[in-house]
């Protein structure tokens, strides 16, 4: 996992091959513990990207700029 100007890449090591995940302006992302997710901060909120599909969800909603969600 390699995040670059908040964009997340995915890197398989065996055939060095990446992807791009969903959304821009990540803020820490890391795997979830069974490697099926990937977690992160985007616009203050927490979101995840299912790695088998591909797709973000935002999970929280609500923050402001005093409040953050991650």
């Amino acid at each position: 996992l390699v995040v670059l100007s908040g964009r997340i890449y995915l890197i398989n090591r065996a055939d060095q091959k990446f992807t791009e995940l969903p959304g821009d302006n990540w803020i820490d992302p890391r795997f979830s513990p069974d490697g099926r997710f990937v977690a992160g901060v985007r616009e203050r909120e927490l979101h995840v990207v299912e790695l088998a599909t591909n797709t973000a969800t935002q999970l929280t909603h609500g923050a402001n700029q005093f409040i953050s969600h991650g």
